[in-house]
Formats: structure tokens, C-alpha cells, sequence
């Protein structure tokens, strides 16, 4: 009896093995992908859902399937792709993707509500949000996405702080970069400075910096205010230059110029980049030892007009650059900054002028009455007696 006993374990382990070796191994990403293309729709329909199963280690086959030149294929792909983008996994939670259906809205009311819940959550809507905000977006409401997300991450960071969560922190703080937030970019770098997380910070921005959308170009600005407070203002200056080469010159880059005294470039690029204002084109010039340039630009602000609305801004510009003889014959000229002017002349000790101007200017120019007009000639006589 015994014997037989054995011998009929002996044949059922038998019959496991051989049914374990006869049964197919599971299908690869890149299989699944092939049978999406299969003639028979059970096939077709199990690929969809078995490459759904696997997430995100099926990606890059599912990506590629998009390319097929057999619409199925390309069309079941897609819409695995799109799940994928979305957030939407089999372990995705409910609370999760009750807030991806409303940031699907069109309600942007709804969508902000869902960009806070998601970041107030923890790291599975914080890797939902990461993916939805990867999307393209009309440029208003990714600034408000933004503005959003970078509201949130300020409320929840220091808990996750005091709580020693770093790893949590570092997550939502780099989700922040994708967009066009200064503020974000510079709290990720902080961050990462701080807690000596610079060489994988940069190693994640670079991943992020590839490619042409606005998350690349967010991902490359924020890139390089952290390399510019590692200091290495210059690489930083590299990127960005590379980055918007034939491009209007952002902000940042002007001021990365500007605190690198790059006065050359800042000239250059004034063709491509906002005017701004005459002042600040003359103090570039002169720091770049641009004379010829800076000539043309103190012959530009010396052409005051008397017309309304000339404010002597010209005057303040001259002042600034040390050209304080130029300065006061604007003034002059424009009548619009008695008191101003009066400043400077007493600056140079030219108080007969200064009493003659203040007797000459037009009251509602000078001041609003004419006691304050007396009140300023006693001050200025008492400024040259104590002198």
C-alpha cells in the first residue's frame, strides 16, 4: 500500500513538471505589442489588456507601437499610451483617479481643486500629478497649474521635512520643475544643495531637459539655476545659451549675464530680446567699453521734447551714468522734475540756481501749493548756510 502511495505522488509531481514545461512562458512588451495586430479579436483584446497590466516596463514597446504602419497595431497602442500618460494603472487608486477624471474637465476651476488634492496626497498622486502635468498645455493654464502645484508643495514640504522624509520631499519638489515657475526651480535647487543631493538632482534634470516641449525647457532652466548655485555660473550660462539660441533671450539668461558680466553677449542679443530701457543700454555699453555705442546712446536721451507725458526719465537715465552735466540740462529742458533737478544742482552746490529755479517753476509743477514752494527755498537756505 505503501508502495503505492509513492508511486502516485511519483506520477502527479510527474505530470506538474510536464505541464509546467509544456504551458508558454509569459509574453513580453514587445510580443504583446506584435499581437495587437492579430487577425483574431480575443488576441487583440488580451494584448491591449495584458500591456496595460504591465505599466510602465512596457512603455518604450508600447511607444514604438504608435509607429506601426498597421493602424490597429497603432491605434491599440495609443490608447494604452494614453492610459499610461494619464496616470491611469490597475493599481491605480480610486481617490487617484477621481481626480484625473476631474482635471480631464474642462472646468479649470475643477482642474486647479484636483491639482491640490493630488499634491496633498502622498507619492502615488505625486507620480499621477507628475504625469499629468507632463502634458501640453495652453501657456495661461500651465501658469496656473503651476501656481498651484508650487502653493501646495510649500504647505506639505516642511512636514515632510520635520518628518524625515527627504525622499518624499525631493519627489514633489522636482515635480515643480517641469514648469515655468522661477520659484520652483530655485526651491528644488535649495533643496538639493542642501541635502547634498546636487549630483542626482542634475543627473534627473538632464533626463527631463531632453527633447523640444516646455517641460524640457522648463526642466533646462531649472537645470541651470542649480548648476549657477553649485557655482558654475558659466556652464549654467553655456546651457541657457544653447538652450534659446535664436530665441527671444529670457530673463534669466540676461541676469546670468549680467552677475557673469557677459556685457558683450547683453549687447548682442538686444536685437532678439525685450528693449529695455535706454538707461540700462548705456550702462551696458559702458561696462562692455562700447564707446562708440555709448555715444549714440547719450545723443538718444539728450533729444528731450517738452511734449506732455515726458516724464525725465532721459534726466534719471543720464544721472545714473555718471553724466550729471547732461543730466541737468534734460531736466531743465523737460520741466518735468523741478524738484529732482533742484537736487542736483544743490548736489554741485549751485544754490543760486536752485532758489532761481524754485522761484521761476510753475507752482502745480513744483508742488501743491505755495507755502510748500516756501517751505523748499528754506530748506535749500539753510542746506547752503550750514554749508
Amino acid at each position: 500500500m505503501r508502495r503505492f502511495r509513492f508511486a502516485t505522488l511519483a506520477i502527479l509531481l510527474m505530470g506538474s513538471v510536464v505541464y509546467l514545461l509544456a504551458a508558454d512562458p509569459p509574453k513580453t512588451a514587445e510580443q504583446l505589442v506584435r499581437d495587437l495586430g492579430s487577425p483574431v479579436f480575443a488576441v487583440r483584446d488580451k494584448a491591449s489588456r495584458d500591456l496595460w497590466k504591465l505599466g510602465e516596463p512596457a512603455r518604450a514597446a508600447v511607444e514604438a507601437g504608435t509607429k506601426s504602419d498597421d493602424p490597429e497595431v497603432a491605434q491599440r497602442a495609443s490608447d494604452v499610451l494614453e492610459k499610461f500618460d494619464w496616470g491611469i494603472f490597475p493599481d491605480t487608486p480610486q481617490d487617484v483617479l477621481k481626480q484625473i477624471k476631474e482635471f480631464r474637465s474642462d472646468d479649470l476651476d475643477r482642474q486647479l481643486a484636483a491639482v491640490r488634492a493630488l499634491v496633498r496626497t502622498d507619492d502615488r498622486g505625486w507620480k499621477t500629478l507628475r504625469l499629468i502635468l507632463a502634458h501640453e498645455f495652453e501657456e495661461s493654464a500651465r501658469l496656473a497649474y503651476f501656481e498651484e502645484l508650487l502653493n501646495g508643495t510649500r504647505e506639505i514640504v516642511p512636514g515632510l521635512l520635520f518628518a524625515g522624509k527627504i525622499e518624499e520631499a525631493a519627489r514633489v519638489l522636482e515635480v515643480g520643475t517641469l514648469g515655468p515657475n522661477p520659484e520652483a526651480w530655485l526651491d528644488y535647487a535649495t533643496f538639493t544643495l542642501q541635502h547634498g543631493r546636487t549630483k542626482e538632482a542634475i543627473r534627473t534634470l538632464e533626463k527631463n531637459a531632453s527633447g523640444t516641449t516646455e517641460v524640457a525647457r522648463s526642466s533646462h532652466a531649472a537645470l541651470s539655476v542649480l548648476l549657477h548655485l553649485n557655482g558654475q555660473g558659466n556652464a549654467a550660462l553655456s546651457r541657457l545659451n544653447e538652450r534659446f539660441r535664436d530665441k527671444p533671450t529670457p530673463i534669466l539668461v540676461r541676469s546670468l549675464r549680467e552677475e557673469l558680466g557677459a556685457w558683450d553677449a547683453l549687447l548682442e542679443s538686444e536685437g532678439n530680446a525685450e528693449v529695455p530701457n535706454p538707461g540700462l543700454l548705456l550702462f551696458r555699453a559702458r561696462k562692455a567699453g562700447k564707446e562708440a555705442r555709448a555715444a549714440e546712446l547719450v545723443a538718444a536721451l539728450k533729444k528731450v521734447t517738452t511734449e506732455p507725458g515726458d516724464d525725465g526719465d532721459a534726466g534719471i537715465a543720464l544721472l545714473l551714468n555718471e553724466r550729471p552735466l547732461d543730466a541737468i540740462a534734460v531736466l531743465r529742458e523737460s520741466k518735468s522734475r523741478p524738484r529732482l533737478l533742484a537736487d542736483v544742482l544743490a548736489e554741485r552746490l549751485k544754490f543760486a540756481d536752485v532758489l532761481s529755479l524754485l522761484g521761476d517753476a510753475p507752482a502745480a509743477n513744483l508742488a501743491e501749493g505755495e507755502e510748500e514752494t516756501d517751505q523748499a527755498r528754506l530748506y535749500y537756505d539753510m542746506r547752503r548756510a550750514r554749508i
